[in-house]
């Protein structure tokens, strides 16, 4: 593979996991989509958590720690990362679309992880050069087609590599590799080389003076624990109908002569009977990923790993969630889903079947 690492090699230790990354609320003001890019960032940068292991390693939050709507400051050394779609320290010029910032190392901590010793990381920031013109999938559809433009999630995406911690790629590919076309899609959304890189530093069991992290403190360490950030998940733990493999034995659900039926998904004591699962967005005018609900029994469920297949509706001003029914089990609008929609100046999405209101677990996709 022709990926690379930072040098020296560092990483976020599983404490600092997942990362706050606060993205720059204003967007580029020249991308003509529902929010000037922002969306589209916040979703996308989560594209390096489709590496297979590397579990979760980054919380996008849009604006400053104190307010969504402020821009977050930007300051070196500060243990605060953000993403601002300007230069305010000038440190990306010329030939640069973006630039991330490196130095914030702790050189006096160190740990193990894939057979490697890892710095921890402390501190990075990323600046875009605002002398470019930038384009967003959501703005590609909506005007039939780029033109001289380089896509800003794709460009976040990178960087967001960078933060991670990853170099410069040699395969021309690759998100990390240091060069992109303009209206060069294909690198909204990490590939097999730059998947194979993330995996080093974070797809495997973390330790400290051979001590292993215990991330969801759970009691089960590391190198003993299938999902070290759910303390649902760990050896020996009970199985229950939640379509995860709890006692992480590989079975999941299945093995453990559980009757798993709709009854275990619908709403009871002030839960929407709702199953989360991470998925790809599909459909026209969709920026990248999001969280999705998926319907069915689990029986239907079990072979997808809860994820089914979804037809987005097509209503720009709307975000849309795909739910289990509560109770009826019958069909919805829009391909055979339900779809939780609000106006996007609105607040609430109604009640559930017990009164309480009903709370998206992640913004959908416009």
């Amino acid at each position: 593979m022709a990926y690379r690492l930072l040098v020296p090699a560092r990483r976020w230790f599983p404490q600092d996991l997942p990362r706050e990354i606060f993205v720059d609320p204003r967007g580029r003001g020249s991308v003509n989509d529902p929010d000037h890019g922002v969306t589209a960032t916040l979703t996308r940068i989560e594209g390096w958590e489709d590496a297979l292991g590397v579990g979760n390693l980054i919380k996008p939050i849009k604006g400053s720690p104190a307010d969504p709507d402020a821009v977050p400051a930007y300051a070196a050394g500060d243990g605060i990362s953000v993403i601002r779609f300007d230069d305010p320290a000038g440190i990306c010029s010329g030939n640069c679309l973006a630039a991330t910032t490196t130095g914030g190392v702790n050189l006096y901590e160190m740990g193990d992880c894939n057979g490697a010793s890892w710095f921890r990381w402390t501190d990075a920031d990323i600046a875009y050069n605002p002398n470019y013109s930038y384009t967003t999938e959501a703005e590609t559809e909506a005007e039939g087609g780029c033109s001289g433009e380089f896509y800003l999630e794709g460009v976040a995406l990178h960087e967001m590599g960078h933060v991670l911690s990853l170099g410069h790629s040699a395969d021309g590919g690759a998100v990390m590799y240091a060069y992109v076309n303009t209206c060069e899609r294909t690198k909204v959304a990490i590939q097999t080389d730059d998947a194979v890189g993330i995996r080093q530093p974070y797809a495997c069991a973390f330790s400290q003076g051979g001590v292993y992290a215990d991330s969801d403190g759970d009691g089960a360490a590391q190198d003993a624990d299938c999902d070290d950030q759910d303390p649902a998940i760990r050896s020996g733990a009970a199985e229950v109908c939640d379509l995860k493999d709890n006692d992480c034995d590989g079975t999941g659900d299945a093995g453990e002569g559980l009757i798993c039926a709709d009854g275990c998904l619908n709403a009871s004591s002030g839960i929407d009977g709702l199953r989360v699962t991470r998925g790809a967005c599909a459909g026209k005018g969709v920026p990248g990923r999001r969280y999705i609900y998926s319907r069915g029994s689990l029986a239907e469920l079990r072979p997808e790993q809860g994820v089914k297949d979804l037809s987005v509706l097509s209503c720009p001003a709307y975000w849309i969630y795909d739910r289990f029914s509560e109770s009826s089990g019958t069909a919805g609008s829009g391909s055979g889903h339900y779809y939780l929609v609000r106006n996007d100046w609105d607040t609430s999405y109604g009640l559930d079947s017990d009164g309480t209101l009903r709370t998206p677990v992640e913004q959908g996709c416009p």
